[in-house]
């Protein structure tokens, strides 16, 4: 090899190192996706006697390709029946399949946040709770990141203001398939009673412009603020991990 076929070849192999670096560094730059895969959701509400469900709202928002919201809301109230006991339920779950994209190590950060009001008006015999608000989420059948607020239950005069935010919730992962567990339970009972004015309340979201007579006219929720961020979100997130 004469001395400018050498140079030639040296040159080349410099373009050609040079065009592997770009490469890598391209790769390592690319951001950190969340691909939504097949979703199941439910979000039923169960009454009887004079309870009632506001129709509840199971809302998955996935307009950001690095994140992943879903909000759970809902209002449930229960009051004195001549004829029976009443009942109000309300049951969300929604299960999500994502698919994380990005280097070879992404970090996840889960945000939970909960806002809501338990109410049990003037005499106390009715009751409400917070049931269940979890989130997990889980790889290979083992638990990656998760959010648990406490259940709460009330049957007192006054009224009980929830708006708990816990410490968002990070982990470092491998790209591949993840699933999302998120549930919210809320109740609301009264005992059997002839023209009872107490109405107890479980109000994780607007109940809706058509309320029943009755629950217009006992409950004392009707003087509530009404705050556009109630119900049970959760965030997820996903940025590529810090390098070393």
């Amino acid at each position: 090899m004469n001395r400018r076929d050498a140079s030639l070849f040296l040159g080349g192999m410099a373009l050609l190192g040079s065009g592997f670096s770009k490469s890598r560094l391209i790769a390592a730059d690319s951001p950190a996706k969340l691909v939504p895969g097949q979703r199941t959701g439910t979000a039923n509400g169960h009454q009887a006697g004079h309870g009632y469900t506001h129709i509840p709202a199971l809302d998955v928002n996935v307009s950001k390709v690095d994140s992943l919201a879903v909000a759970m809301t809902g209002a449930v109230a229960a009051g004195g029946n001549p004829l029976e006991c009443s009942r109000a339920e309300i049951v969300s779950e929604v299960t999500q399949i994502l698919h994380v994209h990005g280097n070879n190590g992404v970090k996840l950060t889960l945000d939970a946040h909960l806002v809501g009001q338990l109410w049990a008006s003037r005499d106390g015999d009715g009751f409400c709770s917070l049931s269940n608000a979890e989130v997990t989420l889980m790889a290979d059948g083992g638990t990656v990141l998760g959010a648990n607020f406490n259940g709460r239950s009330h049957s007192g005069k006054d009224v009980v203001f929830i708006n708990d935010h816990l410490e968002p919730s990070t982990a470092v992962v491998a790209p591949g398939e993840y699933v999302l567990l998120q549930r919210l339970v809320i109740e609301a009972s009264h005992p059997k009673r002839c023209f009872h004015k107490n109405v107890a309340m479980a109000y994780f979201g607007p109940e809706g412009p058509n309320p029943p007579e009755w629950l217009r006219l006992l409950a004392a929720h009707r003087d509530a603020p009404k705050q556009k961020d109630l119900g049970f979100r959760v965030i997820l997130k996903a940025e590529n991990a810090p390098v070393g």
